[in-house]
């Protein structure tokens, strides 16, 4: 719903961009699931690969089954690498791209309606997606305000991943910067629901007729199975 009011979708989006991004700090391997070690991922997937080779130096059995130990590596490597990578394709696809931008616009917005300085604001969001396209324009921002310099109408263009009618409507607020961000987040929030709701609508007729297919494709033995069986009866009549 695009609806509600300021601070409840500020508090959601703020919620939302955290839990996506987490706290996490250091290298990738930091998102890898608590206790976890990348090194002994890497063991169990080589002792298994090896035991499967050296398996078959006297038994020829290529068979799948053999590999069934290293589905838990390979769970530990996408638990690994999953977060990562969707905290950087957020930015990237069309319908999340906007969501990414609403969320972070009313986050902003409204840490500014409650007392946080701008350069506060951008440090949080800054934080908050550490390990997203995001987080150098808004480190950019960030310093050169510290450093007395680059008011939101002397932001250039040139901020991937955020567009330029985002910081056009950042801009034209003037001194009321809560209330740019919070237009940008109501706009770009609309526009993801616009979005999605196209892909949905688009994905409905190629899953209807999936679906069809699969049910044709369980019912072509038991129509397969009639037809001779009508011939069978056929011929016995026949006779």
């Amino acid at each position: 719903m695009v609806g509600g009011s300021g601070d409840e979708n500020g508090l959601s989006a703020a919620d939302g961009v955290g839990g996506v991004c987490g706290d996490h700090e250091g290298d990738p391997w930091s998102y890898t699931v608590e206790g976890s070690n990348p090194a002994l991922v890497a063991a169990a997937l080589a002792l298994v690969v090896a035991a499967y080779l050296l398996y078959n130096v006297d038994f020829v059995q290529f068979q799948g089954r053999y590999l069934y130990p290293a589905l838990i590596p390979l769970a530990g490597v996408v638990a690994a690498t999953l977060p990562a990578c969707r905290a950087r394709l957020r930015w990237r696809l069309p319908a999340f791209r906007e969501a990414s931008l609403a969320q972070l616009a009313s986050a902003i917005a409204l840490m500014l309606k409650n007392g946080a300085t701008l350069p506060e604001a951008l440090a949080l969001a800054e934080a908050l997606e550490s390990h997203t396209p995001a987080a150098a324009p808004l480190a950019r921002w960030r310093r050169r305000l510290e450093a007395g310099q680059g008011k939101p109408a002397d932001w250039d263009a040139e901020n991937r991943p955020f567009p330029p009618l985002f910081l056009w409507l950042v801009q034209r607020s003037g001194e009321d910067v809560a209330a740019g961000f919070q237009q940008a987040a109501d706009l770009y929030r609309a526009r993801a629901s616009y979005r999605i709701e196209m892909m949905l609508y688009g994905a409905l007729p190629v899953a209807i007729v999936l679906l069809g297919l699969m049910v044709l494709w369980q019912a072509a033995p038991g129509v397969i199975w009639l037809t001779r069986l009508g011939d069978f009866l056929y011929l016995v009549g026949s006779f």
